[in-house]
């Protein structure tokens, strides 16, 4: 299991490394399939004419082209930099992330996921819309990928750091014991309130987050 995410998280960083490589014609791979698009667009435009579906099709290309890169670089690039005393120097989001505490994953689990999601709301959005052309109720969908996004962060942060042998399961254990005491003082804290109804999504997300790593930690524990 173990051994299993670190190569998930090998192939992730290659894929991501190779999209934001150096181009043939751009300064990146996933700008060279932009001036692709471009040039397709204008032959189409200069053999075919004014041909709404086309124009329709490939707008809809460039805007998942578009999101796609906006996707990638959040993690490279901040949305909104956090203090230099907390990021410790870090100047790209990934190096941050990769710093196991509790500053890095708060950060990770509130602005890095807020952007993530609505960089992929942005491309399914576009994708549905332009090329398949179906709608959605998307302050639906954005709210509820917003907080899969929190529970599916909190797997991968915890699982990274512990595959990549930067902590130790009892650590982890212990981490993840903490912030589940964290949610349990926050939601009796909030018995009663008025924020309770916005809160209780979070914990319950983030919440299954927790037994999901409690599973996967005791497996790795097992295989050990």
């Amino acid at each position: 299991m173990k051994q299993t995410f670190s190569n998930l998280f090998d192939k992730l960083f290659f894929y991501h490394h190779w999209f934001l490589h150096k181009g043939r014609f751009a300064p990146t791979r996933i700008g060279d399939a932009f001036y692709i698009i471009i040039g397709i667009m204008i032959l189409l435009y200069t053999f075919i004419g004014d041909n709404e579906f086309f124009i329709e099709k490939f707008a809809g290309i460039f805007g998942v082209l578009i999101f796609f890169t906006l996707f990638l670089i959040t993690f490279k690039s901040y949305w909104i930099k956090p203090p230099k005393f907390i990021r410790k120097s870090n100047d790209e989001v990934s190096g941050f992330l990769s710093m196991f505490s509790h500053s890095s994953y708060l950060y990770g689990l509130t602005i890095f996921t807020f952007f993530l999601t609505f960089t992929m709301s942005g491309l399914m959005m576009v994708a549905s819309q332009f090329i398949i052309g179906v709608n959605f109720d998307w302050q639906v969908i954005f709210y509820n990928l917003l907080f899969l996004s929190m529970s599916l962060f909190t797997v991968l942060y915890f699982m990274y750091h512990i595959s990549k042998d930067k902590i130790t399961i009892k650590q982890a254990k212990a981490r993840i014991s903490f912030y589940l005491l964290c949610s349990g003082c926050i939601t009796a804290g909030l018995f009663g309130s008025s924020f309770r109804v916005a809160v209780t999504p979070f914990l319950t997300y983030v919440g299954i987050g927790y037994l999901c790593l409690r599973y996967l930690i005791d497996k790795i524990d097992s295989e050990s």
